[in-house]
């Protein structure tokens, strides 16, 4: 990567303009709409929790797609969103077009507020 590029990281958890503040663009993208904000548990099988930060939460809107998701997962730990794979109460998550409401996060978020959204290995 050539030095000054755009893409070079610039502190130790900013890794590109595209992934900064993702949280707050997203909330404000969808903040008109009639979507619930969710607060979600991210937890990664990938690491352990002294490499990403430990498990943290992130604040996003049910209507967010899960690429979307992604961009928020990649500003607060690091973690490239090409090498999430997300899983949500036993749902994979690989479809990345798809709202978070299709894979019925917004109604277990209600009922079990504490589950994890998971980064997992395969």
């Amino acid at each position: 990567m050539p030095v000054g590029s755009k893409y070079e990281p610039t502190g130790t958890k900013t890794w590109a303009p595209v992934f900064e503040k993702a949280e707050t663009k997203l909330l404000n993208k969808y903040k008109d709409r009639d979507g619930v904000e969710l607060d979600l548990l991210v937890v990664s099988d990938l690491h352990r929790h002294e490499e990403y930060g430990g498990p943290f939460w992130i604040k996003v809107p049910s209507a967010a797609r899960v690429r979307e998701v992604r961009l928020v997962i990649a500003e607060k730990c690091g973690i490239l969103p090409g090498l999430q794979r997300m899983s949500y109460a036993g749902k994979q998550m690989d479809d990345a077009e798809r709202k978070l409401e299709h894979y019925g996060i917004k109604y277990w978020n209600k009922q079990l507020h504490d589950w994890p959204l998971y980064i997992r290995r395969y």
